[in-house]
């Protein structure tokens, strides 16, 4: 979720520079409080609900605090509310487990998201209807190389593909229209130079920033796409024990397709003075309060991810090097003065050292 935030600010102060160069932006004083609110609700067994609500413009002082949220509620078509509790000043989430007397998550019924802040503003977004979503029939990849724009470095890379039918077992007379999420999971032993245990880790990581992949049932003339590249993936240290390609399929609206091929028109943007501009990014929020139009930027939508998974061993990807033990430089001072993860790999993120259930390898 972070990860999407974190495009589409970029992508929207894009749209007001036509370029990449550094300038001076001196924000009006109404635009620092403009919010962008991402959130989504995804069934499943739990269902879990998540929002991130953060101001627009980041980079100043003042703007880096927190927007002063009251609440962020979910709410179903028949008025039933859920409010989702503060994981950190921008994240929300909600835990809905199959039988919760407080609202039903099914197919066929529809959603929105509620953001109230203590300035007395309050933003909704639109009722969204939860679609299924195909499962997928299985994931392949390949490898290849591509030459670092940054670097000019030729960078060994895995091309993930995924193959699924269009069409869900309950609305089959319904292409769907699907979307891909893609983590990156490895497993690393940490070398700690201090005398202390070492200890495996399993890490989840995304992709480095890429192509948002989309597919319109509608325009396609067959119910099923074979070997469609959804993932670009950079190898590294990372693969030295392997990795699980984790793909989560999403189905997704109209006019959430929208949403989501305009924000991967930024992503793809390289900031030269012929492209076409995209114009703002659609979103399904508006002010709550009548007469009120405080811009708002980001979108809420419902689904249901399906999973596949595939593992990728060293063997495939040329046996990379791990990183610990580290053979590096030290440096000098106290605490850790090697890589993080061979002082302790259990301190990055998305990091566990409980083996996942779907790791078999």
């Amino acid at each position: 979720m972070k990860y999407f935030l974190w495009i589409v600010c970029i992508g929207l102060l894009s749209l007001s520079q036509g370029c990449l160069d550094p300038i001076d932006l001196e924000v009006p004083a109404k635009e620092r409080e403009t919010l962008v609110i991402q959130a989504k609700l995804s069934k499943g067994q739990p269902s879990i609900v998540e929002a991130v609500v953060n101001r627009l413009f980041d980079f100043t002082a003042a703007s880096r605090l927190p927007v002063t949220v009251r609440s962020v509620e979910l709410i179903d078509e028949d008025g039933n509310i859920i409010e989702l509790e503060a994981t950190s000043t921008i994240n929300y989430v909600a835990v809905i487990e199959e039988n919760d007397p407080r609202m039903t998550i099914d197919f066929g019924r529809s959603y929105q998201i509620r953001v109230r802040t203590f300035d007395n503003r309050e933003f909704i977004s639109d009722l969204e209807p939860l679609l299924p979503t195909p499962v997928p029939d299985g994931l392949s990849f390949d490898t290849g190389t591509v030459i670092n724009d940054s670097t000019a470095v030729t960078e060994n890379i895995v091309n993930v593909y995924v193959s699924t039918g269009l069409r869900s077992n309950i609305t089959p007379d319904v292409k769907s229209k699907l979307r891909w999420e893609v983590e990156v999971a490895y497993e690393a032993d940490d070398a700690p130079i201090d005398g202390t245990e070492p200890k495996t880790c399993w890490i989840t990581t995304l992709p480095e920033l890429s192509e948002i992949k989309t597919v319109d049932g509608d325009e396609l003339s067959d119910d099923n796409i074979d070997n469609f590249l959804i993932a670009e993936i950079k190898v590294g240290p990372n693969f030295a024990k392997g990795v699980y390609i984790n793909v989560f399929q999403e189905s997704l609206t109209e006019s959430s397709l929208l949403y989501w091929e305009q924000v991967g028109e930024l992503v793809q943007r390289s900031g030269n003075m012929f492209e076409a501009p995209v114009g703002k990014l659609k979103t399904n929020f508006r002010n709550a309060n009548e007469g009120v139009a405080d811009e708002i930027f980001g979108y809420f939508y419902a689904t249901n991810q399906e999973v596949a998974r595939i593992f990728i061993d060293p063997s495939d990807v040329g046996n990379p090097t791990p990183i610990c033990p580290w053979t590096g430089q030290v440096a000098p001072g106290r605490g850790c003065n090697i890589p993080q993860i061979c002082c302790d790999c259990s301190e990055l993120p998305n990091s566990t050292t409980i083996k996942p259930e779907y790791w078999v390898r």
